[in-house]
C-alpha cells in the first residue's frame, strides 16, 4: 500500500435538542490505516464517556495491529469491539455508544 494515499477528514453536528452537548467520538490514523466513529447515546447518562472509553481501547488495539493481522481482519476488527464493549460495561455502566471501525488492509 506504500503507492496509495489516504486523506480523513471528519464532522460531528451535534442534535438540535442539545445543541451544547456531543457525545461523538471520532478518531484515525492515515499511517495506520484505519478510522473509528462513535456515537455515545444522548439518552443514557454517560453517552460521551462511552464512547471516549471505547475509543480509547480501540486505539490501543489498533495502534498495535501488525501486518500478520491484515490475513484475519474481520475476526481481529469484532474481537477489538467486544474488548471495547466490556471496558464501557466494567468502566461506564451508565454510558451507550456505538461504534464503527474501518481498517484498509494489504492482502
Amino acid at each position: 500500500m506504500e503507492d496509495m494515499k489516504f486523506a480523513f477528514y471528519s464532522l460531528s453536528i451535534p442534535s438540535s435538542e442539545h445543541p451544547d452537548s456531543n457525545e461523538d467520538s471520532i478518531a484515525y490514523d492515515s499511517k495506520g490505516n484505519w478510522a473509528v466513529v462513535l456515537d455515545g447515546l444522548g439518552g443514557t447518562k454517560a453517552g460521551k464517556e462511552a464512547s471516549n472509553k471505547a475509543l480509547e481501547v480501540i486505539k490501543l488495539s489498533l495502534d498495535g495491529w501488525n501486518q500478520d493481522d491484515d490475513f484475519r481482519a474481520g475476526e481481529k476488527l469484532k474481537t477489538i469491539i467486544e474488548e471495547a464493549s466490556l471496558a464501557v460495561s466494567q468502566e461506564v455502566p451508565d454510558g451507550l455508544t456505538t461504534v464503527v471501525v474501518t481498517k484498509i488492509v494489504s492482502l
